[in-house]
């Protein structure tokens, strides 16, 4: 079930566009919505006159808009904006806003290879599987130039496996996972990389330990049997289920 959350404030007539999302938001509910999804596009050039002027003539927050330009003059940083905002809203209880002033303090006073490394977790996280490759991809160009450790670069690629199969591309994500414990020789990426490569070419590596084998035997043995209560749609409904999207579908 999802959950409802009433609007308290005003909704706007005309949205305003964030271009990094492609999102209209209407109210500052929705400001505070993306907010806590998008953390890491939140520097300071996100708080700009544009939007101050939004929220002052569409949603009547003119004291709100008067306090991001007082912390802008004053060069305060992201979190502190964000506080200001989140509290005009009864959008979060008291400990989630705090919470969230936490994590992007925390984003803040870290290093580059940090704040990319904490952004594509949370994308992975987020089930933004597709993003998160791209920014773990950005780190392991960052790790050419710098030293890294080689447990880091090793979790990076495992971490890169993990988007990959569960976007279901399990050919890279075997490719991954190999490169991982090349670097980390963790047993997990080996592990994992045995499993996806049960995708790919549906045989077994007798190199790998045989409890891996047996875990990965059970778990397909019990697909196999949970598919085989699915029963499959009867004729009659399929005719049912025609006639009422030609129906929908003429609306």
């Amino acid at each position: 079930m999802g959950e409802l959350i009433l609007c308290c404030g005003g909704i706007a007539a005309l949205p305003y566009y964030i271009e990094d999302a492609d999102l209209n938001i209407y109210s500052l509910e929705e400001l505070c919505y993306y907010i806590e999804n998008f953390p890491d596009r939140l520097d300071m050039d996100f708080w700009n006159e544009e939007l101050c002027q939004w929220l002052a003539r569409e949603l009547s927050l003119s004291g709100l808009a008067a306090k991001i330009r007082t912390a802008k003059q004053e060069f305060a940083e992201t979190a502190e904006v964000v506080r200001v905002v989140l509290e005009e809203s009864a959008y979060f209880e008291p400990e989630g806003r705090r919470e969230i002033v936490r994590q992007l303090s925390e984003i803040e006073h870290k290093d580059e290879f940090e704040r990319g490394r904490l952004k594509a977790d949370r994308f992975l996280k987020n089930h933004r599987y597709a993003e998160s490759i791209l920014e773990y991809r950005k780190l392991l160009q960052q790790s050419l130039n710098q030293s890294f450790r080689a447990a880091e670069i090793g979790n990076i690629w495992h971490n890169m496996g993990v988007a990959a199969a569960r976007m279901f591309l399990y050919e890279q994500a075997m490719e991954c996972f190999e490169r991982a414990y090349e670097y980390n020789n963790n047993p997990e990426s080996m592990r994992e990389m045995y499993f996806a490569r049960q995708y790919v070419f549906r045989e077994d590596d007798e190199k790998l330990p045989e409890e891996w084998k047996d875990q990965v035997r059970e778990a397909l043995r019990q697909a196999g049997e949970a598919t085989k209560h699915i029963a499959a749609p009867r004729e009659e409904q399929i005719e049912e289920w025609k006639k009422r999207y030609r129906v929908y579908s003429r609306q």
